[in-house]
């Protein structure tokens, strides 16, 4: 049961032979209300002041738990992304580890390729320099010969055309002048003998 103070103040007691005090009573009735009164306006404001209270915890406890669920959200945000970064990180440097050795493959098989283009070119090469200097070799001989056979054919016509100038001559001239030829003719042949050996 709540009393206010007004009723406090309102309150009236049977009057009896020999009771207590009206005035008395009523005093104190009247101090009673009023600390009663004191009393219940602290407790209303206590009574808001703990609401305010309540209101800003719950605000606090509110604020707290999406605090904690936004730190959960994170740490779980920041675990996957950290997952996903290994791996796509461990995929990238598999990726370029493959693509190095392909490289070094590729590499090696052009070196290989290039090492053996060039034993081949310069195999190719001196059976080719080898072949042109047999031919130049034989078309040397080859020119030798018909030099010698020119100088041959030259010669013998030389002589030839000596010789039939030698018998025109000798019919123009006199018989004296046959035997002389004659003598030339004999000399010449001499002389031409001598040069050939």
């Amino acid at each position: 049961m709540q009393i206010t103070p007004i009723e406090i103040r309102q309150k009236r007691f049977e009057k009896k032979f020999r009771g207590y005090s009206p005035d008395e009573v009523d005093a104190f009735l009247h101090s009673l209300a009023y600390s009663w009164e004191k009393l219940l306006v602290q407790f209303n404001e206590l009574k808001l002041t703990l609401e305010d209270r309540n209101r800003e915890l719950n605000r606090l406890q509110d604020l707290e738990t999406a605090l904690l669920r936004t730190i959960k959200d994170a740490e779980v945000t920041a675990n996957n992304t950290l997952t996903q970064a290994k791996k796509e990180a461990d995929l990238t440097i598999k990726a370029a580890e493959i693509e190095v050795e392909k490289l070094l493959q590729e590499a090696r098989h052009e070196a290989q390729a290039i090492q053996e283009n060039s034993k081949s070119e310069a195999k190719q090469l001196k059976i080719q320099a080898e072949e042109e200097l047999v031919q130049t070799q034989q078309a040397i001989r080859e020119a030798l010969a018909y030099r010698d056979r020119l100088v041959q054919q030259i010669q013998q016509l030389a002589e030839d055309i000596l010789a039939k100038s030698q018998a025109i001559q000798r019919s123009m001239q006199p018989p004296v002048a046959k035997n002389h030829q004659q003598e030339n003719k004999t000399a010449q042949s001499e002389a031409s003998a001598r040069h050939k050996s």
